[in-house]
């Protein structure tokens, strides 16, 4: 289920920091939002054909996810902390909590780590399941509402 574009992977890290900056060393892109708004498509190209997305940012993430992208979410603290709370649910679900971490000194520790994206799919489309049961359960129980 990942996006087809990921497959063409480009030589460099990709950083999305919502709120805060962040730098790293070697070939590094840069998402900016304020600095240097970019189209929806230039945004997903950018996460998409990255190497590795280092991100603080929940649909970042999930770009990730979809095109196979490596990734490390980098936890908000003090009175931001709130915001990690669908970081934690969505990675737990998927069995990639050791992707989040609170500093970016632990970058290293998972940069190399492999991601077997086969069994991430499988998880999704898991989920996705349950989810298309739910909505069709609420779809037939208005039907029935509407009925009477």
């Amino acid at each position: 289920i990942g996006v087809s574009i990921a497959d063409e992977k480009e030589d460099y890290t990709c950083v999305y920091m919502l709120r805060r900056e962040i730098k790293i060393d070697g070939n590094v892109h840069y998402i900016d939002e304020t600095k240097q708004p970019l189209s929806m498509k230039q945004w997903l190209t950018t996460i998409s054909q990255s190497r590795f997305l280092i991100t603080n940012s929940y649909h970042g993430t999930i770009m990730a996810i979809l095109s196979h992208v490596p990734f490390a979410v980098i936890l908000e603290g003090g009175k931001t902390e709130g915001m990690n709370d669908r970081f934690k649910s969505l990675l737990q679900r998927l069995s990639l909590s050791e992707r989040m971490v609170t500093s970016v000194d632990m970058l290293n520790s998972i940069k190399n780590q492999s991601i077997n994206w086969y069994d991430i799919d499988k998880k999704i489309q898991e989920i996705k399941g349950i989810g298309s049961e739910f909505l069709n359960l609420v779809d037939a129980k208005i039907k029935t509402q509407h009925s009477l």
